[in-house]
């Protein structure tokens, strides 16, 4: 009886033992693969993560130098540290081309309350600004000293021109249509031309006498214009 009982005893301890160690067993082949494969997991994602974000950051980085770069070189004085700088530095009107300049010999008429002409039928029509007379069909007649030689001059004509007055007389010039013709200041045709913008305010080698009898003698490029 003893012996069976002995027998159990030695039996159950080596069932609880073998137990013991198989759960032991286990526990080491389960632990160990189940850790490093998620930590492997884990350091790939984190891994990817930087990649990306470096190169986002690489991008935005060229980006930000592309636009400094454009920016200072149309504004060389001018200094960005971010792109909503740089941007801010670039001029509205960029890309947009400007108007073609008005004609080479165009001036602006000056503001005056000063009527064109004398106020007579004789008198002066208007002072007129002359440097293109060729492209509205004047047609020089040499120089001349008084308004009756300037009339017979133009006596097929509906007006007469005279300009750049010397000692020598003032030119005549006769024409039909003077409405393509500018308008000036009646003083400009009178010797007074400071402050204008034709020829520089000045009158060259035109410079007088500016008065010839009843008529004016207009300046460089300036014309009394009388209706014949």
């Amino acid at each position: 009886m003893s012996r069976l009982v002995i027998s159990g005893v030695v039996v159950l301890v080596i069932i609880i033992t073998t137990t013991i160690v198989l759960m032991n067993m286990g526990e080491n082949t389960l632990g160990p693969s189940a850790g490093p494969s998620a930590g492997v997991s884990v350091s790939q994602s984190d891994s990817s993560s930087a990649r990306t974000s470096s190169s986002s950051s690489s991008s935005s980085s060229r980006q930000a130098t592309t636009t400094a770069a454009a920016s200072a070189s149309a504004h060389p004085t001018q200094t960005c540290s971010s792109v909503e700088e740089c941007s801010a530095l670039i001029p509205e009107d960029a890309g947009v081309e400007e108007e073609p300049a008005g004609h080479v010999t165009d001036v602006v008429v000056p503001d005056t309350d000063e009527t064109p002409g004398d106020g007579t039928a004789t008198g002066m029509l208007k002072c007129v600004n002359t440097r293109r007379r060729s492209e509205m069909g004047w047609r020089g007649k040499g120089r001349w000293k008084t308004e009756s030689q300037a009339r017979s001059q133009c006596a097929d004509f509906e007006y007469m021109s005279l300009e750049c007055p010397n000692e020598h007389g003032f030119e005549v010039y006769c024409a039909n249509d003077i409405s393509k013709a500018q308008t000036l200041l009646n003083r400009e045709c009178k010797g007074d031309v400071e402050g204008t913008q034709l020829g520089g305010g000045t009158n060259s080698h035109c410079y007088g006498p500016y008065e010839w009898g009843a008529v004016h003698g207009g300046g460089a490029n300036r014309g009394a214009v009388y209706k014949i």
